[in-house]
């Protein structure tokens, strides 16, 4: 982390509506959170540390909302993004270290419905790996699909492979979660509500895949960055390309 004048933050704690506590130890940790509102425009943030289980730091500071009429708390939930991948793969190797899968078995032998796999030598790594060749769907899906774990895992059956599974790596954006936890429903032999319960029992009470209604209050506004603008033109760069 670094703040462009760490040690003189501290100072301007009072223009910073911060709740919880910081063990004296990780002051400077607290410094650059605070650093964020006073320097970058930070709406709002949490930031929990945890050694031995025990918290070092737990702030939080700011709103959840663009008007700033509701305060940033400690249990406020955000959308975490593409961290959900990191998480699952957290399962896959908890699965991985039990001796349930090994990470070189091929993939037809777990879910041999899965064409882009059946002409292959593709296995439970590449799909890891993001080298499975299923990053996207050709075909149109409506919304509501992309909320039907079945329909997706179905409509990932008929895909065929972009590239050679195993051959190249390419970011599953949308559908790691699918193709990893579908691998992970088929060994455990459970369905996608087990599967988010075994997550949340192993790894933490306070994320969500489909935050339940009675939490939705907890969830704070999500602000988009306004889209980047540059005033150098095309001729400008090629220009610049050249000298």
């Amino acid at each position: 982390m670094w703040c462009s004048h760490l040690g003189e933050i501290s100072s301007l704690i009072s223009f910073v509506d911060i709740l919880g506590s910081t063990d004296p130890r990780f002051h400077q940790v607290q410094d650059v959170f605070i650093n964020n509102f006073v320097e970058h425009g930070e709406v709002g943030a949490s930031l929990c540390v945890l050694i031995d289980g025990h918290p070092v730091i737990d702030i939080a500071a700011g709103h959840v909302d663009s008007a700033h009429r509701q305060q940033w708390s400690l249990d406020t939930l955000v959308n975490s993004f593409s961290v959900g991948k990191g998480v699952l793969a957290i399962i896959l190797a908890d699965l991985v270290a039990r001796n349930a899968l090994d990470l070189d078995q091929e993939v037809t032998r777990i879910w041999p419905q899965l064409s882009a796999t059946q002409d292959s030598f593709a296995t439970v790594r590449d799909v890891a790996g993001h080298r499975i060749g299923l990053p996207a769907i050709s075909s149109a899906i409506d919304s509501a699909s992309l909320y039907d774990w079945q329909s997706i895992c179905v409509a990932l059956e008929h895909q065929s492979p972009w590239w050679e599974p195993g051959t190249q790596h390419g970011y599953h954006v949308n559908t790691f979660g699918f193709l990893v936890g579908e691998i992970i429903n088929r060994v455990t032999s459970q369905d996608p509500t087990h599967l988010l319960e075994a997550f949340r029992d192993a790894i933490t009470h306070n994320m969500y895949f489909g935050v339940p209604t009675k939490e939705l209050h907890r969830v704070a506004e999500l602000q988009w960055s306004p889209p980047q603008t540059s005033n150098t033109t095309p001729q400008e760069i090629t220009s610049l390309d050249n000298e």
